[in-house]
């Protein structure tokens, strides 16, 4: 009788584990959109997650050990892009770089109702260059204020524009699936620029995902220009721990400032909180040094604006 019930009891487990296998992979997409989604609140799991094996160590005697090495496992994951991020700003000598440029990305929602606000921060504080998001040229003031601040930008790609106080000597628009990158060449008077102005697709839904996903890891992505200085900006709806956005770092040898916890841009601020967010917009540079990160005022949109300070090694002049 005990060995007949024991086959069953090994039966009826091996259903279960088949059913379960079957219902992961039926759901494979739905999962990969919750992991994705939870990348975007990644610094707040990881520190919840912390308190819970912390805890556990405290009092569970028996797991201490297991806990520990558990939470220091996961600690050098969440603070890998601190470290990769401070090497390559630290691999960019300080002697010989020129003065920093003053950049700016913000997407300021197709609904925005505060727009003579944005132009009122934006004659303050004179970025030298500027990406905008969910932009329209139809909405009020673009024309009669931001295009006189900013007479140099690009075509709108999109929703996406490149606005600068350096001449745009070449600029295009590359096309990925319905979405966009804008693409600029600035002649600063330390060298040439080239800015890649970013909006991937945000994760609303199971297929946004897949969507966001293949932007970012497009080969339209991939920088292949020789100009000394390249920033590549916008709001890409990922975090810096989401793989794909990892990829699209990596392969290009990009990096953003080095912060262990990074500035939240996607808040709620339209429902009066600011403090809680994912930092899902970003500056990254190759070639030069970040420095000085801040988020601007809140300005009607659910993003703050990212503000970094971008140097790139000065090219002599040419003396002919």
């Amino acid at each position: 009788m005990l060995f007949k019930i024991g086959k069953w009891q090994t039966f009826v487990t091996a259903c279960l584990v088949i059913l379960v296998i079957n219902f992961i992979l039926s759901m494979s997409a739905h999962i990969s959109h919750i992991i994705g989604m939870m990348f975007l609140f990644w610094h707040y799991i990881f520190i919840g997650f912390s308190i819970v094996v912390l805890l556990a160590a405290v009092f569970w005697r028996t797991a201490r050990l297991a806990a520990l090495g558990l939470f220091f496992t996961t600690a050098v994951c969440f603070s890998w892009p601190l470290l990769t991020d401070f090497a390559a700003n630290q691999g960019v000598p300080k002697e010989g770089l020129a003065p920093p440029l003053k950049v700016v990305t913000f997407n300021w929602l197709g609904r925005n109702t505060q727009l003579n606000s944005v132009y009122d921060w934006l004659s303050v504080e004179q970025p030298d260059i500027l990406a905008i998001e969910e932009f329209s040229g139809r909405a009020p003031g673009v024309e009669d204020r931001l295009y006189k601040l900013y007479p140099s930008h690009t075509v709108k790609a999109n929703d996406v524009i490149i606005l600068s106080k350096f001449p745009i000597v070449s600029q295009h628009v590359e096309n990925i699936n319905g979405r966009t990158v804008s693409v600029a060449a600035l002649q600063t008077p330390y060298g040439e620029v080239v800015v890649y102005g970013i909006h991937a697709p945000t994760l609303r839904s199971v297929s946004d995902l897949a969507q966001r996903n293949g932007y970012l890891l497009q080969e339209s992505l991939r920088i292949h220009d020789k100009a000394p200085g390249r920033i590549m900006l916008g709001d890409f709806n990922a975090t810096r721990w989401d793989p794909h956005f990892r990829e699209l770092v990596d392969k290009n040898k990009l990096h953003e400032q080095p912060r262990l916890f990074p500035l939240a841009t996607r808040v709620a601020v339209r429902h009066g909180n600011a403090a809680i967010g994912s930092p899902i917009d970003h500056i990254l540079v190759k070639g030069g040094r970040i420095a000085n990160c801040r988020t601007g005022p809140a300005l009607g949109s659910d993003h703050l604006p990212l503000i970094c300070d971008v140097s790139f090694p000065q090219i002599p002049p040419h003396t002919g």
